[in-house]
């Protein structure tokens, strides 16, 4: 469930069409999909875990919604307010994991930009006398994990270097002017070369159709194009020992993230796709939970099976 919910919900939010289409992360909507090769390793790699991954980190709100089951707002908290305050979770006797959960389903999440919240780059695990900028620290971890600069990965990705500090041919042609020189005196001094695949990445103008730009987009994708062909066990494949029968895949391909909040909070009606807001316009209309699918779970017994 989490395989399908992860590459056939929130991929196709993330990644443009052609991407996914290029690394085979979309599934057919019925039946198998025979795609592992014993010969590609799918452990994580460097640059996805230490710089591209943590593309996330721009979309982060500075404001979190807690919300009652009709939606209304009980409780606004400011992010920098809540790091490690795990005593609103227990006062609340839990409730407030379900508001929170029903908090991100309304709340727009930030722009894929260059941008961060300053509630975690100014004001990251907060005391009296200190706090931490997480936007610092995810360049200094790129160094300390020694990944590759934003122009080799570039030339990995296929794509054109940047050999000036400017936009359009022979420069950062993914980027905008504002963007560019922000980088140029941030490396003051330095070549293009030497710009890390962080700040150079989440700067980028999203691809149409993707949130990310395309250098972003090629190394999440190939991350995630590995872990789907090197897994012996991916839920789609037509292995009679290990694999799923077409009737538990059916069921597997009926799982959503909306389902799983509606059976494990106090939720009774929820847009069809939790990762995108609510819109009658866009067919993403508010629901009962009621009328989701959910998975069968009688199509895994012993009868079923030996039927």
């Amino acid at each position: 469930m989490a395989q399908k919910i992860t590459y056939s919900d929130w991929l196709k939010i993330v990644l443009d069409p052609g991407t996914r289409r290029t690394h085979g992360l979309d599934s057919p909507r019925q039946g198998f999909d025979n795609v592992y090769n014993p010969s590609i390793d799918p452990s994580i790699r460097n640059v996805f875990s230490a710089a591209a991954f943590r593309f996330g980190h721009t979309l982060v709100r500075t404001f979190f919604s807690r919300r009652r089951p009709n939606y209304s707002v009980n409780i606004i908290h400011r992010l920098s307010d809540l790091f490690g305050k795990t005593k609103i979770i227990r006062d609340s006797k839990g409730n407030a994991v379900h508001e929170f959960l029903r908090g991100q389903l309304v709340d727009t999440a930030g722009r894929f930009d260059r941008f961060i919240s300053p509630s975690l780059t100014n004001e990251l695990f907060k005391s009296a006398t200190n706090s931490f900028d997480l936007a610092a620290f995810n360049i200094q971890r790129g160094r300390d994990h020694g990944t590759q600069s934003y122009n080799a990965w570039r030339q990995f990705c296929g794509l054109p270097k940047a050999n000036f500090f400017r936009r359009g041919l022979g420069g950062f042609s993914d980027h905008d002017e504002d963007a560019v020189d922000q980088l140029t005196r941030a490396y003051a001094g330095l070549s293009p070369d030497d710009v890390e695949i962080f700040p150079a990445g989440i700067s980028e103008r999203p691809v149409p159709g993707g949130v990310l730009g395309p250098t972003l987009s090629c190394i999440i994708a190939k991350q995630f194009e590995l872990i789907k062909k090197g897994d012996r066990f991916w839920h789609e494949l037509g292995n009679p020992v290990t694999g799923f029968t077409p009737a538990q895949l059916a069921e597997i391909r009926k799982a959503s993230l909306s389902r799983i909040i509606c059976d494990n909070t106090d939720t009774f009606f929820i847009q069809q796709n939790a990762f995108k807001k609510a819109s009658h316009y866009y067919g993403n209309s508010y629901q009962s939970c009621y009328n989701l699918p959910s998975v069968d779970l009688s199509k895994w017994s012993v009868y079923y099976a030996a039927k």
